[in-house]
């Protein structure tokens, strides 16, 4: 019997319709799909500008953050470097986007601490880390956000200065890997 003989057989046209509606419906293959695509459209930003620090540094609130292991650390150990703090939630699509050029941008400028604050609970942020096999420094807050890292959407990205005060924020998901955006980045880093 060759393939045309089975494809007049409705229970295998049956078979392959609930098959593929069971890898849609009860596996992650949509949302991967989405993950992948977003990642390819990403965009650099225009302009990476440098804002005048006029807000008081956030290293004055106490700002509790969590690492995958359950060690708690305040967001001020990390006073005298630049920070690079990226809010993000697992159901995020353009979040999860741009993971990878994280990955690129700390290889590339390691003299900047990466946060990936995760603004979800304790089960949903240990679910994903668990699924999932990133190269980042995940954190999950603990305490409440100062007004300094409000964000209308995310992912929203903020980077502080040796001291604690934002100098750069943007909200929604970019290509932080290309070369135009490093060497920007390392302008205002500067």
């Amino acid at each position: 019997m060759n393939i045309r003989d089975y494809w007049k057989k409705q229970w295998v046209k049956n078979l392959i319709f609930f098959s593929l509606m069971a890898v849609f419906f009860f596996t992650g293959f949509p949302k991967w799909v989405n993950i992948q695509f977003t990642r390819l459209n990403l965009e650099s930003p225009d302009e990476i500008v440098k804002i005048e620090p006029s807000q008081p540094s956030l290293y004055d609130h106490q700002i509790l953050i969590e690492n995958h292991e359950g060690e708690q650390i305040q967001l001020s150990d990390f006073e005298g470097g630049a920070v690079f703090i990226s809010l993000w939630a697992s159901w995020c699509v353009p979040c999860i986007a741009e993971f990878s050029s994280l990955e690129v941008l700390a290889k590339e400028i390691p003299d900047i601490s990466i946060v990936a604050l995760n603004i979800e609970d304790q089960e949903t942020f240990n679910s994903f880390l668990d699924k999932n096999d990133y190269n980042l420094p995940f954190y999950l807050l603990r305490t409440p956000l100062p007004s300094q890292l409000n964000a209308p959407a995310i992912p929203a990205t903020f980077i502080l200065n040796e001291e604690g005060k934002v100098i750069f924020k943007h909200f929604g998901a970019v290509d932080w890997s290309s070369e135009s955006t490093i060497a920007k980045l390392n302008k205002i880093l500067i």
